[in-house]
């Protein structure tokens, strides 16, 4: 992806020792892009796609995308 500069991932994964958060909180992941010119759709989804089949327990409902300038480039519509 020619578009990315660099990208930067933050994982929210609960502990496994504590029962409440498990149950309770779910994985999550946000991704920062530096980009050099804007994402086309199709790159956007591969990256959502990427980071939930990659890491366990993350879904796309709990995946966040914004940019260097903390423009929001995707987030779900999930409501807990």
């Amino acid at each position: 992806m020619e578009n990315i500069i660099r990208a930067d991932v933050k994982l929210a994964i609960p502990q496994e020792g504590d029962a409440e958060s498990i149950l309770n909180d779910k994985p999550r992941a946000t991704i920062k892009l530096t980009l050099n010119k804007p994402l086309h759709s199709e790159e956007l989804t591969n990256i959502i796609h990427f980071i939930a089949y990659s890491v366990s327990g993350v879904d796309q409902e709990y995946i966040t995308v914004i940019d260097s300038d903390a423009n929001i480039l995707y987030i779900s519509q999930h409501k807990e």
